[in-house]
């Protein structure tokens, strides 16, 4: 049930990027596009679940870096908790647009389905997770947006 929500999630990102106002300008494909995924983990098993997420995401995150499809990627936790609902992790992906982050997802999409070894951590990190969003936000650099 956990990898359909990783599967529905992955394909609700693809979606929502293709019908994306912003993607409706000529130029708007060229624009890079920043995604925050903010992850709730369960009580204790932050660290499990961040060793989980860098032996089976980081590299493939780097691997998109060095292909130039992602100009970066920041990997964020509170340094104090203020309560039950704080986020535990929050991964921000800067693409370099939005169709290279719609061909990563639907890529690493059919790669997992082959690999076995994949949906094995995938179930083992989606067990550790209460709550998972994914949001595409629009970043501000001294002052100066991007419409």
């Amino acid at each position: 049930m956990k990898g359909v929500v990783r599967v529905v999630s992955a394909w609700g990102l693809v979606v929502s990027l293709l019908f994306a106002p912003a993607m409706q300008a000529k130029d708007a494909s060229a624009k890079p596009m920043v995604v925050e995924h903010t992850y709730w983990v369960k009580p204790g098993r932050a660290l499990q679940f961040i060793t989980l997420y860098k032996r089976s995401e980081v590299p493939k995150l780097d691997a998109w870096v060095a292909a130039g499809k992602l100009r970066g990627y920041r990997i964020t936790q509170p340094q104090f908790m203020a309560g039950n609902d704080q986020w535990d992790y929050r991964i921000t992906l800067f693409w370099r647009d939005a169709e290279s982050a719609i061909e990563a997802a639907s890529q690493d999409l059919s790669r997992r389905k082959a690999d076995s070894n994949d949906r094995y951590e995938d179930q083992m990190m989606l067990e550790l997770v209460v709550d998972h969003n994914e949001v595409i936000v629009r970043e501000t650099e001294k002052g100066v947006t991007d419409n």
